[in-house]
């Protein structure tokens, strides 16, 4: 008797075993947070997944990317991104989305009152094929617990940029769209905000495309009123490189920049990722490339690097890029991937 209740207890502590093994997921917060090891090449060997990502238009090729990272969960959860769709490279719906997680791979609209929450439609336009929404940004007011979504709207009819704004304190009400700044039809194109605030001012980085496509820098008290825009020309690895977007953030190496640029003459949509930083809002080093298109056949990003965004959490770098694949016209593929690694020197893409 003693013989067989050891047996059956046996097989009980082996069936557990099994059980709570098959329940293991396959990856983890603490996947992300592990430093990795990556040889020489490694801007060839970086994993290519599209994050799964699906705009209220029911596509899954978000573009433009900014994402916050809370320490603790913000109405419930700890990154936030804003994003725009890009199906098919369709200006017209190109509206301002936001999408949330809690461990920066799985991403779903944010749902309040038992209802996903979207920024679409924002404004009906009177011409869509001519005006369309884009450049997403995301800035979060600590001092008034307040979520900020900026975007640039475009009307090819005036030739007239506007940065755009709305605010949220729960992710759910969100206030009207009010104009933050608007461009000089002639002079000034704003183009990809990146905005900071801190010590009780907003800091704001956009380029010039009117303008051989310098950065400009701004400072503003209330967000609405800036500054006399101060020019930085960044310097990359060739001379015919021209910035195109951005974003920065403000770490304990200083203000450290994502940027990507084109050949002079070229096109937009060929582009890599560049870094830099500074330790003011200025002068900036020399851009390192840290990304490049896959060049692997009908890969989702093996055309050109788009907008970007970044933050550092637990030593790493988690960037999150716009990817462009071919073919070209209404069937290229769009979409936002992730790398990461402890520098953006040594990045390693995650494999969905």
């Amino acid at each position: 008797m003693l013989k067989k209740n050891k047996s059956i207890a046996l097989v009980m502590i082996l069936s557990l075993l099994v059980i709570t093994t098959s329940c293991v997921p396959k990856h983890t917060q603490a996947d992300l947070d592990k430093p990795v090891k990556i040889s020489k090449s490694w801007e060839q060997k970086l994993s290519r997944s599209k994050l799964d990502i699906t705009s209220s238009y029911g596509d899954k090729q978000a573009f433009h990317p900014k994402v916050l990272n809370f320490d603790k969960p913000w109405n419930g959860y700890r990154y936030w991104m804003a994003y725009t769709p890009y199906p098919g490279a369709d200006q017209r719906k190109e509206n301002p989305h936001v999408c949330v997680s809690n461990d920066k791979i799985h991403w779903k609209p944010f749902e309040g009152e038992g209802k996903a929450v979207a920024l679409d439609p924002l404004v009906p336009f009177d011409d869509p094929d001519k005006q369309y929404n884009s450049d997403t940004h995301l800035v979060y007011r600590e001092d008034i617990n307040t979520l900020e979504c900026y975007w640039r709207q475009v009307d090819n009819r005036t030739r007239i940029d506007q940065i755009m704004k709305r605010t949220t304190t729960d992710g759910i009400h969100w206030t009207a769209a009010k104009i933050v700044l608007v461009s000089d039809a002639k002079v000034d194109g704003i183009l990809s905000p990146a905005i900071l605030y801190e010590d009780g001012r907003y800091k704001m980085w956009t380029v010039n495309y009117k303008q051989k496509f310098p950065v400009l820098y701004r400072e503003s008290e209330d967000g609405y009123h800036w500054s006399k825009p101060s020019k930085i020309q960044l310097k990359y690895p060739s001379d015919k490189l021209r910035s195109w977007h951005l974003d920065v953030i403000h770490t304990k190496k200083g203000y450290e920049m994502l940027v990507v640029a084109f050949i002079n003459g070229c096109k937009h949509r060929e582009m890599n990722l560049y870094y830099t930083s500074s330790k003011n809002e200025h002068d900036f080093k020399k851009c390192i490339t840290i990304l490049k298109p896959s060049g692997k056949e009908k890969s989702w990003d093996n055309r050109g690097i788009y907008r970007s965004t970044f933050f550092v959490e637990n030593g790493n770098y988690y960037i999150y890029y716009s990817g462009i694949g071919y073919p070209k016209g209404p069937k290229s593929s769009q979409g936002v991937g992730l790398s990461f690694g402890p520098s953006v020197k040594n990045i390693h893409g995650y494999d969905v």
